[in-house]
């Protein structure tokens, strides 16, 4: 199964751990609009997915999702620069 992304939302410790990462919200939000692919996330991990995607600006960037209530809204855990092993996945799937 995979999981459509239409929409994230976002709370404060989402946002902290965002900018801990060097990252903005707004850049994250971007993954959406840009050629991105979603992966279940390893066992025992507080997010269910992965989204891979690039900013505007071209950095391929990774968000950890958690499921919410509404279909296609994903809360982010977390975002990060996608690690080597990530950016070879987007590139696979989406490139």
């Amino acid at each position: 199964m995979t999981a459509e992304v239409y929409d994230l939302e976002w709370d404060e410790v989402g946002e902290e751990h965002v900018a801990k990462h060097g990252l903005t919200v707004r850049e994250v939000n971007q993954i959406i609009a840009n050629p991105h692919v979603v992966v279940r996330n390893r066992k025992g991990r507080r997010a269910d997915y992965l989204m891979i995607g690039s900013t505007h600006g071209g950095e391929i960037v990774t968000a950890a999702l958690e499921k919410t209530r509404g279909a296609g809204t994903w809360r982010v855990a977390t975002a990060y620069p996608a690690t080597d092993a990530q950016q070879q996945v987007f590139k696979r799937e989406v490139r």
